[in-house]
């Protein structure tokens, strides 16, 4: 098995994500307006559109003219990358079931306000500015059968454990409950469904079997 990993873009999602936002200044993006565009347009890779070096906000985003154009330039590009899937979450257990689910990432977009001690955030006072931050693994450590959220962060590897740090259930509780935190599953699956399927129709184990045909199942007789 080979996989193939596309770095997207980060500069176009910040840009677009703005577009969709009404903003053009170098202010933050919403989360919702950033799950609208990995949904209806998609992100497209890197190399079609990277940061400049050193990384800075660069000075035709502030253009709405050759904001447009630059991002129109690279719309084909991002459409192979589009999420389908986007489910609010509101609680621990609706993020653990979700994470058991295996159906994509979970962004967070919340107050800022932490505090990290060897890895672990040992308090958290929502009075900063919103940041967004992935929460899609926890620890072995539990508390109470329930395990650790770990948060990923963009603030170098210097911040928690290589940029990794874990928190008290209680304390994602809090975060979840509060009015401004925005959490969001997104997945490139889609929604999971029942399929309509006869089971005696299309019994596997029993080819060609018709309808009303007689089934041994383990434990039981009769069809």
């Amino acid at each position: 098995l080979r996989v193939k990993v596309v770095h997207l873009s980060n500069l176009f999602a910040y840009i677009a994500s703005q577009r969709i936002g009404g903003q053009n200044s170098d202010r933050g993006s919403s989360m919702t307006s950033g799950a609208q565009l990995a949904k209806t347009i998609g992100i497209c890779p890197e190399k079609d559109m990277p940061y400049p070096d050193p990384v800075r906000y660069p000075r035709w985003a502030r253009s709405r003219q050759e904001r447009a154009r630059r991002l129109n330039a690279v719309k084909h590009e991002s459409a192979p990358y589009q999420i389908r899937m986007c489910s609010r979450i509101r609680s621990y257990d609706e993020w653990l079931t979700y994470l058991g689910s295996g159906q994509g990432a979970v962004d967070v977009g919340i107050k800022w306000g932490v505090t990290v001690r060897n890895g672990e955030i040992t308090r958290w006072r929502p009075g900063g500015g919103g940041h967004a931050v992935v929460v899609s693994e926890y620890s072995r450590r539990r508390t109470n059968g329930r395990p650790w959220p770990k948060m990923r962060n963009s603030h170098g590897r210097s911040w928690g454990n290589n940029g990794v740090a874990e928190m008290p259930p209680s304390m994602w509780d809090d975060m979840l409950a509060h009015p401004y935190t925005v959490c969001l599953g997104m997945s490139e699956m889609p929604a999971i469904r029942p399929r309509d399927l006869s089971w005696l129709e299309a019994n596997p184990f029993v080819p060609n079997n018709p309808k009303g045909a007689r089934c041994w199942v383990p434990g039981g007789g009769g069809r």
